[in-house]
């Protein structure tokens, strides 16, 4: 048999016919939640239930950090909170300038027309 439904119906050999309509049923607490209000009060509930779990975890789990940073005599930089450990240290100073337009290339990314197969060296700025 194909689609064979395990719930109750109304139609013989337990076959899930197309034109029944079925409601979902889902459980909680005893009882019966079955309408869209339910299921949207159902959820607002467990996520209220799921942000106390959350930031009652979160409290022991900085005690714990807390704790291992002072046994352990961790700093900053050895953690990878420290400034100097940022990727980006903002924009580099230009190496090369274009007597002609005033027009300036740090040396990163696509090389600029004014530069393109000339001798860079003509154009570093010291």
């Amino acid at each position: 048999m194909v689609g064979r439904y395990e719930g109750r119906s109304n139609v013989g050999a337990g076959v899930r016919p197309s034109c029944v309509n079925y409601s979902v049923r889902i459980f909680s607490k005893g009882r019966i939640v079955t309408s869209y209000r339910e299921f949207q009060a159902e959820l607002q509930r467990l996520h209220e239930q799921a942000e106390r779990a959350r930031r009652s975890e979160k409290s022991a789990a900085l005690e714990q950090i807390r704790s291992l940073i002072a046994e352990y005599q961790l700093s900053p930089s050895e953690l990878g909170l420290d400034s100097a450990s940022s990727d980006r240290s903002g924009p580099v100073a230009a190496k090369y300038r274009d007597p002609e337009s005033g027009a300036t290339w740090s040396g990163r990314g696509r090389v600029p027309k004014w530069l393109d197969g000339k001798d860079r060296t003509q154009f570093a700025i010291e």
